[in-house]
């Protein structure tokens, strides 16, 4: 049988294939949109972990700043002072008494070389 030349079946196939083609071209352009979504997503992810990487570096340094009872200028372990205003608690009382008797423009926080206000002795 020879195919129907019956201007509306020719119509609605045409009608059809058309649909069909924007069909695909819009998942086409749709597709496009999700792979720079997943892109975007992933440069975020990655941005997240370097973040979390970067948090857990300082937690550990601070873990082992709170663990260690070492004087940072002497070494004793006998860590007593905190500093003002940084809060560093790194020094043995004596040498934070010679620090402090030392010219104001040297009396800097060890750790940080903030200038120092001046000191709390810690009971622990």
């Amino acid at each position: 049988a020879a195919p129907s030349k019956d201007p509306h079946c020719i119509y609605d196939c045409m009608v059809s294939v058309t649909d069909r083609q924007q069909h695909a071209i819009g998942g086409i352009s749709e597709v496009a949109v999700l792979r720079k979504q997943v892109e975007a997503l992933r440069k975020e992810n990655d941005y997240i972990k370097q973040e979390r990487d970067a948090i857990k570096r300082k937690k550990d340094r601070l873990e082992e700043d709170c663990d260690s009872t070492d004087c940072e200028i002497c070494m004793a372990p006998k860590k007593s002072t905190v500093l003002i205003p940084c809060r560093h608690f790194s020094l043995c009382g004596e040498c934070a008494a010679t620090l402090m008797r030392s010219p104001v423009d040297q009396q800097l926080c060890p750790r940080c070389r903030q200038p120092i206000r001046t000191t709390k002795h810690v009971f622990l």
